[in-house]
């Protein structure tokens, strides 16, 4: 039997190959006519930095038992990146009681891998990505660029490299656990290079960092 989570619960699952992280908003599901939307942030926590299609389904049970599925496909989802989702079905009948309305998560053979409701187990746990790493060295502040000026590398081997950071944008999703940081960098370079998120960090006032 898969344990039932109250809304704004957190639940760890894990479907074709891939693991994910999923978080409900805490007003759960919202009731309009015919139409049922439940909110959820949602996240890759296995693989690769790039995004892939989610191996997810999410669907709704009504008070009388019925299930009724979103036909949104293949939610493209980066790991450890929190990407809010809107699951809207609509109902055989109107004015739906959300206290009994169930959403699932199912994985593509339709077993359900877990599910809140109003009245469920409250569950928190530590969001998917955090500050908790160490910066290996330290750094001189006074050495520091400011957001949108080019910073050239300083190293020999990549002479005339710069890189050019964007000021960067937080979003707090509903209900989410925590806050999204995006940073633009755009690199400028006379060689062929690869950059790839992993060779960046973002770094807190007490000088822990989070990956991307």
């Amino acid at each position: 039997m898969t344990k039932t989570y109250a809304w704004g619960s957190q639940a760890e699952v894990s479907s074709g190959g891939e693991r994910y992280s999923l978080n409900t908003a805490k007003q759960g599901p919202v009731v309009k006519g015919s139409r049922i939307t439940v909110a959820l942030n949602a996240v890759r926590t296995s693989g690769d930095q790039f995004p892939s299609p989610t191996k997810l389904r999410y669907a709704v049970v009504t008070g009388d038992g019925m299930l009724c599925q979103d036909r949104t496909p293949f939610q493209m989802l980066t790991r450890g990146r929190v990407e809010p989702v809107n699951v809207s079905v609509q109902a055989d009948s109107p004015g739906e009681d959300k206290n009994r309305v169930t959403l699932v998560a199912l994985d593509t053979g339709g077993r359900v891998l877990a599910a809140w409701r109003t009245g469920g187990e409250v569950r928190t746990i530590a969001p998917p990505t955090g500050c908790t790493a160490k910066l290996k060295e330290p750094f001189d502040p006074d050495r520091t660029t400011s957001f949108g000026k080019a910073a050239p590398l300083r190293k020999k081997q990549v002479e005339g490299t710069t890189l050019r950071v964007a000021k960067p944008k937080v979003t707090n999703e509903p209900g989410a656990l925590s806050s999204t940081v995006t940073v633009e960098v755009t690199l400028t370079s006379p060689f062929s290079a690869i950059v790839g998120p992993q060779q960046f960090a973002l770094v807190d006032g007490k000088e822990t960092c989070a990956r991307a």
